[in-house]
């Protein structure tokens, strides 16, 4: 048996989502193309029919793929449209993800693939033929899966005719994924109930693969019922066996959003409502907290933003255990999100008129902000343009050098030597005002402190730009 291996550009990269599809090629197209061909897995998330389907590929590039629900020749071949998940990924810092060049010399004869990754423990498998060199319909069937590596084999699923062409295969193999939930059950042929342990904003993609041949019947992993709670599995017989499968391991993935435990401190601000009303409507769970509460209640959240005006210096200058407590927070895994005067406390330093005022260094940032500024614009707050200037998660729906107008109301700016700037002003203050030429200054910078992600916002996107608000949420939770 020759076997040949090839890995693709190591960059960190994926992208999922769903699609309605029936048995007529149907192309996906991705939000961002790739800068390499992906690996592409899919997975049934319904059972809109009982002829049992596989979902086969062809085409697969860095801007998509086309991809069919195949009865084979045992069914009549149509198949109704049907929901499926699809998840692409590039190789990158997420396991091991790869493709092999699998040439059967003979049906049925195993071969051997060890992982280059070394892992502390049995991994989750994923596997799916990503060419169509097969007008029969075959699939990958894997047994042996260890910390070092795997059995598999193309299997031609019933019924058997002859001499199987060579494939392309993908796989993916990991211990952990950034997102989402996944986990190794026992599954027989039997509907199996799986609750998530995390609640989803909308309803999930489910992935699933057989990692065991405890059974020489050919077997499909059957997904159905999906909802933001969980879903249901079973393994399915194709009809000249009895459909009475016995346990078999499978790995499953689980990928959406989930809803987050989010305190937001109640400043004076206007803004506060308007930040409750836009995560509110996201579906995440909210908390109203008094910075009092911050010493106590942090552990029950997954994030703190903290609003605008000036209360979040004065409540941190006059309580020494409330920058220790967010410390601690972020250092820990929590998200930290300052908008205008909430932002002022997270720097090293906050320059107020000159004076120099130590704060609690979550990210290498100091904070310039005057009297004549705060004076000028809270009340009346005006639409200022911010350049994009890195191309950050949070902004993955700009391109650099894209202008945004976002509500601005005396907020600071920042500097910094090591911390990512995402956006700039590209518009000066009023001329009156001291020190008015900020353009080119940084207005959202973000970074890492221990285990969380910060977000530092002179602007309100809560006023004018809610999606721009959600995007900081979704990147300083993830």
């Amino acid at each position: 048996m020759v076997l040949l291996f090839f890995f693709l550009e190591v960059v960190s990269g994926y992208q999922f989502g769903s699609e309605e599809i029936n048995s007529s090629w149907t192309t996906i197209s991705f939000e961002e193309t790739f800068s390499g061909t992906p690996v592409v897995f899919t997975q049934i998330n319904s059972q809109n029919e009982v002829d049992l389907v596989v979902p086969r590929l062809r085409g697969v590039n860095s801007t998509g793929f086309s991809v069919k629900l195949d009865e084979g020749n045992y069914y009549d071949g149509v198949h109704v449209n049907e929901n499926i998940s699809w998840l692409a990924l590039e190789t990158g810092e997420l396991g091991e993800i790869g493709i092999r060049n699998y040439i059967p010399l003979r049906k049925f004869i195993w071969g051997t693939q060890a992982f280059t990754t070394s892992f502390s423990s049995i991994p989750k498998l994923f596997t799916q033929i990503q060419s169509f060199r097969n007008s029969r319909l075959v699939q990958v069937d894997v047994r042996n899966l260890s910390s070092g590596g795997y059995e598999l084999r193309l299997e031609e699923l019933p019924p058997l005719f002859g001499m199987i062409n060579k494939e392309l295969v993908g796989y993916l193999a990991f211990e952990d994924f950034p997102e989402g939930e996944y986990g190794i059950l026992d599954i027989d042929s039997n509907w199996t109930s799986v609750v998530f342990n995390e609640t989803y904003v909308e309803v999930p993609n489910v992935f699933a693969n057989v990692n065991t041949e405890n059974n020489g019947e050919s077997v499909v992993v059957l997904v159905r019922n999906v909802t933001t709670a969980g879903f249901e599995m079973r393994l399915g017989e194709f009809p000249r066996s009895d459909d009475s499968h016995i346990v078999e391991e499978v790995s499953y993935l689980v990928l959406g959003e989930t809803v987050k435990n989010i305190a937001v401190v109640s400043t004076s601000s206007s803004g506060v409502s308007y930040i409750v009303s836009t995560l509110d409507d996201a579906g995440h769970n909210v908390t109203e907290i008094d910075s009092s509460e911050i010493s106590t209640r942090l552990n029950d959240f997954d994030l703190l933003i903290y609003p605008g005006s000036s209360d979040a210096v004065y409540d941190y200058l006059g309580d020494p255990s409330l920058g220790r407590s967010i410390q601690n927070f972020v250092d820990n895994g929590g998200g930290f999100i300052g908008i205008c005067g909430g932002s002022l406390i997270a720097g090293d330093y906050l320059y107020y008129d000159g004076l120099r005022i130590p704060m609690m260094g979550l990210l290498n940032v100091n904070s310039y902000e005057y009297s004549s500024w705060v004076s000028h614009y809270v009340g009346s707050a005006v639409m200022l343009d911010f350049l994009v200037s890195s191309e950050h998660e949070i902004l993955e729906d700009y391109s650099l050098g894209d202008v945004l107008a976002i509500t601005y109301a005396g907020g600071p700016i920042f500097t910094t030597s090591t911390e990512e700037i995402i956006l700039e002003f590209d518009e000066d203050l009023d001329a009156s005002l001291t020190s008015s030429a900020i353009t080119g200054s940084a207005a959202v910078v973000v970074g890492e402190y221990g285990d969380g992600k910060v977000v530092l916002s002179s602007p309100h996107p809560e006023y004018s730009n809610p999606e721009l608000l959600l995007e900081y949420v979704d990147w300083a939770t993830s």
